[in-house]
Protein backbone atom coordinates (compact mmCIF):
# COMPACT_ATOMS: atom_id res chain seq x y z
CA UNK A 1 0.00 0.00 0.00
CA UNK A 2 1.17 3.67 -1.02
CA UNK A 3 2.87 5.33 2.30
CA UNK A 4 -0.28 8.16 1.66
CA UNK A 5 -3.13 5.79 1.71
CA UNK A 6 -1.54 3.52 4.62
CA UNK A 7 -2.93 4.23 7.97
CA UNK A 8 -2.52 6.55 10.61
CA UNK A 9 -1.84 6.15 14.37
CA UNK A 10 -3.11 9.52 16.18
CA UNK A 11 -1.89 9.71 19.44
CA UNK A 12 -3.50 12.55 21.38
CA UNK A 13 -1.90 14.12 24.12
CA UNK A 14 -3.24 16.99 26.52
CA UNK A 15 0.13 18.90 26.53
CA UNK A 16 3.55 18.13 25.75
CA UNK A 17 4.86 18.69 28.77
CA UNK A 18 8.07 16.78 30.40
CA UNK A 19 5.79 14.76 33.18
CA UNK A 20 4.20 12.13 33.57
CA UNK A 21 1.43 10.81 31.03
CA UNK A 22 3.21 12.87 28.06
CA UNK A 23 6.25 10.77 28.95
CA UNK A 24 4.18 7.74 28.95
CA UNK A 25 2.80 8.90 25.42
CA UNK A 26 6.77 9.02 23.97
CA UNK A 27 6.97 5.45 25.57
CA UNK A 28 3.99 4.37 23.34
CA UNK A 29 5.24 6.53 20.07
CA UNK A 30 8.77 4.59 20.71
CA UNK A 31 7.55 1.20 20.75
CA UNK A 32 4.51 1.47 18.41
CA UNK A 33 7.91 3.19 15.73
CA UNK A 34 10.03 -0.19 16.66
CA UNK A 35 7.02 -2.23 15.28
CA UNK A 36 7.15 -0.33 11.76
CA UNK A 37 4.55 2.78 12.42
CA UNK A 38 6.73 5.41 12.31
CA UNK A 39 6.06 6.86 9.55
CA UNK A 40 2.25 6.71 10.14
CA UNK A 41 2.25 8.25 13.64
CA UNK A 42 0.78 11.65 14.44
CA UNK A 43 1.73 13.02 18.00
CA UNK A 44 -0.90 15.54 18.68
CA UNK A 45 -0.95 18.24 21.33
CA UNK A 46 -3.38 20.36 22.79
CA UNK A 47 -0.93 22.34 25.07
CA UNK A 48 -1.49 25.59 22.77
CA UNK A 49 0.93 28.58 24.01
CA UNK A 50 2.16 26.32 27.12
CA UNK A 51 3.84 23.80 24.60
CA UNK A 52 5.20 26.29 22.39
CA UNK A 53 7.44 27.63 25.58
CA UNK A 54 7.92 24.34 27.06
CA UNK A 55 9.60 22.31 24.36
CA UNK A 56 12.05 19.69 25.59
CA UNK A 57 10.22 16.57 24.90
CA UNK A 58 8.50 17.94 21.74
CA UNK A 59 11.93 18.57 20.60
CA UNK A 60 12.95 15.51 21.30
CA UNK A 61 10.74 13.69 19.81
CA UNK A 62 11.00 15.46 16.42
CA UNK A 63 14.49 14.97 16.58
CA UNK A 64 14.34 11.24 16.72
CA UNK A 65 11.38 11.67 13.84
CA UNK A 66 8.17 11.59 14.64
CA UNK A 67 5.76 13.61 13.35
CA UNK A 68 4.34 16.12 16.42
CA UNK A 69 1.79 19.04 16.29
CA UNK A 70 0.36 21.54 18.62
CA UNK A 71 -2.58 22.60 19.03
CA UNK A 72 -4.90 25.63 20.84
CA UNK A 73 -7.08 23.83 22.93
CA UNK A 74 -10.25 25.15 21.27
CA UNK A 75 -8.92 23.37 17.70
CA UNK A 76 -10.34 20.42 16.33
CA UNK A 77 -8.45 17.53 15.57
CA UNK A 78 -8.15 16.52 12.10
CA UNK A 79 -10.44 13.86 10.69
CA UNK A 80 -8.82 10.25 10.59
CA UNK A 81 -9.84 7.95 8.10
CA UNK A 82 -11.58 5.00 8.60
CA UNK A 83 -8.83 2.35 8.99
CA UNK A 84 -6.72 4.84 11.43
CA UNK A 85 -6.24 4.58 14.52
CA UNK A 86 -6.61 6.89 17.77
CA UNK A 87 -5.36 6.97 21.07
CA UNK A 88 -6.21 9.32 24.01
CA UNK A 89 -3.73 9.68 26.44
CA UNK A 90 -5.15 11.33 29.14
CA UNK A 91 -8.85 11.92 30.85
CA UNK A 92 -7.74 15.47 30.96
CA UNK A 93 -8.02 16.42 26.90
CA UNK A 94 -10.02 19.03 25.94
CA UNK A 95 -14.27 17.73 26.71
CA UNK A 96 -14.50 18.20 23.03
CA UNK A 97 -11.64 16.32 21.48
CA UNK A 98 -12.94 13.23 23.27
CA UNK A 99 -16.25 13.81 22.47
CA UNK A 100 -15.63 14.00 18.64
CA UNK A 101 -13.45 10.92 18.96
CA UNK A 102 -16.10 8.97 20.84
CA UNK A 103 -19.03 10.07 18.27
CA UNK A 104 -16.38 8.89 15.57
CA UNK A 105 -16.41 5.33 17.04
CA UNK A 106 -20.20 5.35 17.61
CA UNK A 107 -21.04 6.07 14.42
CA UNK A 108 -18.33 3.90 12.67
CA UNK A 109 -16.12 6.82 11.08
CA UNK A 110 -13.03 4.37 12.87
CA UNK A 111 -13.41 1.07 14.08
CA UNK A 112 -11.55 1.01 17.14
CA UNK A 113 -10.78 3.32 20.15
CA UNK A 114 -8.00 3.59 22.58
CA UNK A 115 -7.82 5.50 25.83
CA UNK A 116 -5.42 5.54 28.60
CA UNK A 117 -6.45 7.20 31.81
CA UNK A 118 -3.58 8.54 33.96
CA UNK A 119 -5.70 10.31 36.65
CA UNK A 120 -6.65 8.74 39.43
CA UNK A 121 -10.03 9.96 39.89
CA UNK A 122 -12.05 9.70 36.66
CA UNK A 123 -15.15 11.43 37.99
CA UNK A 124 -13.35 14.17 39.03
CA UNK A 125 -12.30 15.16 35.42
CA UNK A 126 -15.70 13.54 34.20
CA UNK A 127 -18.36 14.41 36.41
CA UNK A 128 -21.25 14.66 34.50
CA UNK A 129 -23.30 10.83 34.59
CA UNK A 130 -23.42 10.39 30.84
CA UNK A 131 -19.66 9.56 30.66
CA UNK A 132 -20.20 6.12 32.36
CA UNK A 133 -23.18 5.51 30.48
CA UNK A 134 -22.13 6.58 26.99
CA UNK A 135 -18.67 4.29 27.55
CA UNK A 136 -19.84 1.37 28.99
CA UNK A 137 -21.76 0.06 25.18
CA UNK A 138 -18.82 1.21 23.49
CA UNK A 139 -16.39 -1.08 26.05
CA UNK A 140 -18.63 -4.13 26.28
CA UNK A 141 -18.41 -4.57 22.38
CA UNK A 142 -14.69 -4.03 22.45
CA UNK A 143 -14.73 -1.06 20.19
CA UNK A 144 -13.23 0.99 23.01
CA UNK A 145 -10.16 -0.40 25.01
CA UNK A 146 -9.09 1.51 28.03
CA UNK A 147 -5.96 1.17 30.09
CA UNK A 148 -4.83 2.22 33.19
CA UNK A 149 -1.49 2.24 34.87
CA UNK A 150 -2.12 0.64 38.60
CA UNK A 151 -4.54 -1.92 40.20
CA UNK A 152 -5.49 0.83 42.25
CA UNK A 153 -6.66 2.83 40.20
CA UNK A 154 -8.68 0.27 38.07
CA UNK A 155 -10.65 -0.45 41.17
CA UNK A 156 -11.75 3.38 40.44
CA UNK A 157 -12.63 3.04 37.41
CA UNK A 158 -14.42 0.20 37.91
CA UNK A 159 -16.49 1.74 40.39
CA UNK A 160 -17.02 4.58 38.10
CA UNK A 161 -17.95 2.84 34.81
CA UNK A 162 -19.70 -0.45 36.55
CA UNK A 163 -17.58 -2.17 34.80
CA UNK A 164 -15.10 -5.21 35.59
CA UNK A 165 -14.79 -6.84 32.06
CA UNK A 166 -11.28 -7.44 29.74
CA UNK A 167 -11.62 -4.18 27.85
CA UNK A 168 -11.10 -2.61 31.03
CA UNK A 169 -7.56 -2.88 32.45
CA UNK A 170 -3.74 -2.39 33.24
CA UNK A 171 -1.23 -1.66 31.43
CA UNK A 172 1.83 -0.52 33.63
CA UNK A 173 4.28 2.43 31.70
CA UNK A 174 7.56 1.70 31.51
CA UNK A 175 9.69 4.25 33.23
CA UNK A 176 13.11 4.55 33.40
CA UNK A 177 15.22 4.07 36.43
CA UNK A 178 19.28 5.07 37.23
CA UNK A 179 21.08 2.34 38.47
CA UNK A 180 17.86 -0.10 37.72
CA UNK A 181 20.46 -3.73 37.92
CA UNK A 182 21.40 -2.37 41.54
CA UNK A 183 19.57 -3.96 44.43
CA UNK A 184 17.76 -2.33 46.85
CA UNK A 185 19.50 -3.65 49.61
CA UNK A 186 22.79 -2.49 48.06
CA UNK A 187 22.00 1.07 48.50
CA UNK A 188 23.03 2.66 51.44
CA UNK A 189 21.20 2.78 54.80
CA UNK A 190 18.90 5.27 55.11
CA UNK A 191 19.37 8.05 57.91
CA UNK A 192 18.15 11.32 59.45
CA UNK A 193 20.41 13.13 57.58
CA UNK A 194 18.64 13.73 54.83
CA UNK A 195 15.36 12.77 52.73
CA UNK A 196 14.74 11.49 49.64
CA UNK A 197 11.08 11.61 47.74
CA UNK A 198 10.62 10.55 44.50
CA UNK A 199 7.63 12.27 42.68
CA UNK A 200 6.24 11.11 38.95
CA UNK A 201 5.96 14.36 37.54
CA UNK A 202 6.33 18.43 38.03
CA UNK A 203 4.28 20.67 36.55
CA UNK A 204 4.05 24.68 37.51
CA UNK A 205 3.93 25.70 40.72
CA UNK A 206 3.33 22.03 42.08
CA UNK A 207 -0.27 22.04 41.15
CA UNK A 208 0.21 18.20 40.88
CA UNK A 209 0.24 17.78 44.49
CA UNK A 210 3.59 17.59 45.36
CA UNK A 211 3.83 20.12 47.95
CA UNK A 212 1.44 18.57 49.64
CA UNK A 213 3.00 15.15 49.46
CA UNK A 214 6.00 17.06 51.17
CA UNK A 215 4.03 19.75 53.54
CA UNK A 216 4.49 16.87 56.25
CA UNK A 217 8.43 17.01 56.41
CA UNK A 218 9.26 20.25 58.67
CA UNK A 219 6.26 18.62 61.17
CA UNK A 220 7.35 15.49 61.16
CA UNK A 221 10.90 15.25 60.62
CA UNK A 222 12.91 14.65 63.71
CA UNK A 223 14.02 18.27 65.74
CA UNK A 224 16.84 16.16 67.41
CA UNK A 225 18.55 16.51 63.61
CA UNK A 226 18.52 20.18 63.31
CA UNK A 227 19.15 21.41 66.95
CA UNK A 228 23.05 20.20 66.96
CA UNK A 229 24.19 23.44 65.30
CA UNK A 230 23.66 26.73 65.33
CA UNK A 231 22.65 26.64 61.33
CA UNK A 232 20.79 23.66 61.46
CA UNK A 233 19.89 22.18 57.85
CA UNK A 234 18.46 19.32 56.46
CA UNK A 235 19.15 18.13 52.81
CA UNK A 236 16.03 17.05 51.28
CA UNK A 237 15.96 15.32 47.28
CA UNK A 238 13.05 15.59 45.38
CA UNK A 239 13.39 12.88 42.23
CA UNK A 240 11.17 13.59 39.42
CA UNK A 241 10.66 11.41 37.22
CA UNK A 242 9.55 13.70 34.68
CA UNK A 243 10.57 17.39 35.18
CA UNK A 244 10.18 20.82 32.81
CA UNK A 245 13.84 21.22 32.24
CA UNK A 246 13.74 25.31 32.46
CA UNK A 247 14.75 27.88 34.93
CA UNK A 248 11.28 28.88 35.41
CA UNK A 249 9.75 26.09 35.88
CA UNK A 250 12.56 25.08 38.63
CA UNK A 251 11.76 28.56 40.01
CA UNK A 252 8.25 28.37 40.75
CA UNK A 253 8.46 25.10 42.14
CA UNK A 254 11.31 26.06 44.26
CA UNK A 255 9.64 28.82 45.59
CA UNK A 256 6.54 27.45 46.20
CA UNK A 257 8.23 24.62 48.42
CA UNK A 258 10.95 26.63 49.81
CA UNK A 259 8.87 29.14 51.63
CA UNK A 260 7.42 26.82 53.81
CA UNK A 261 10.27 24.86 54.80
CA UNK A 262 13.57 27.00 56.61
CA UNK A 263 16.33 25.14 57.22
CA UNK A 264 15.88 23.01 54.17
CA UNK A 265 17.90 22.48 51.44
CA UNK A 266 15.95 21.42 48.49
CA UNK A 267 17.66 20.06 45.16
CA UNK A 268 14.93 19.32 42.28
CA UNK A 269 16.52 16.13 41.03
CA UNK A 270 14.86 14.95 37.37
CA UNK A 271 16.19 12.95 34.40
CA UNK A 272 18.85 13.59 33.93
CA UNK A 273 20.30 14.68 37.52
CA UNK A 274 20.20 18.43 37.63
CA UNK A 275 22.61 20.83 37.25
CA UNK A 276 24.21 22.72 41.05
CA UNK A 277 23.22 25.50 39.92
CA UNK A 278 19.59 24.20 39.75
CA UNK A 279 19.74 23.63 43.65
CA UNK A 280 17.59 25.89 45.60
CA UNK A 281 18.37 27.00 49.29
CA UNK A 282 15.74 27.83 51.56
CA UNK A 283 17.35 29.29 55.19
CA UNK A 284 14.72 30.51 56.98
Amino acid sequence: MPFQQAPKFWLYSHNFTHTGAPLVLGAIARELAEQGWRRQLRLLSWGGHHDRVHTKLRRELEAEGFHCRVLNPEQAAPKPKPNDRILLNSLALPEAVIKTALARLECGEIKRLDWYGHEGNPSQLLADKQWPQRLLPLLSTGKLQMRVPSIHTLGSYQNWLEYSGSNLAVQTPLLPLKNGGCSLFDQPLPTFNSLRLQLTGMAGDGNKGHTMAIAFNPSSYPKWSRSKSKNPTTYCELHFIGLEMDSSAYLSYGNCVCGAMPYWVIALIGHPMAAASQILTANG
